[in-house]
């Protein structure tokens, strides 16, 4: 419950505020940085939990539990939250002019892998 109110704090961070001056509406790079930085830890606590919480109950409990609390579904949101954390690093990269090729190029291959991951 704790990730998914981290994921939801990171979500809302990046929904854009209406400016005063009525010009485009825009989510600053700080803002982007703190949501990709609570997207990871999502991601860890997700991971923790199916790692070293789940693997730990007795077989009959694992098995009583609702889907959303189930191995499979953990590790699909804990890599969901870490392929939106690196799409957004990555479309950070590409607005910034100091970033490498090679890093722009190793962070599109990491969101592909996983993306794929998901499926």
């Amino acid at each position: 419950m704790m990730a998914m109110l981290i994921m939801l704090e990171a979500n809302l961070m990046l929904i854009p505020k209406d400016s005063s001056d009525g010009s485009q509406r825009k989510v600053s790079e700080d803002l982007k940085k703190v949501a990709v930085d609570l997207l990871l830890k999502a991601s860890g606590l997700l991971d923790f939990c199916v790692h070293s919480i789940l693997v730990n109950l007795p077989l009959q409990i694992r098995k009583d539990l609702p889907n959303y609390l189930k191995e499979g579904f953990l590790l699909a949101i804990s890599i969901q939250a870490i392929a939106q954390g690196v799409e957004m690093q990555l479309g950070m990269a590409l607005q910034c002019e100091n970033v490498t090729l090679s890093v722009k190029r190793r962070l599109a291959c990491e969101a592909v892998i996983y993306i794929f991951q998901v499926f």
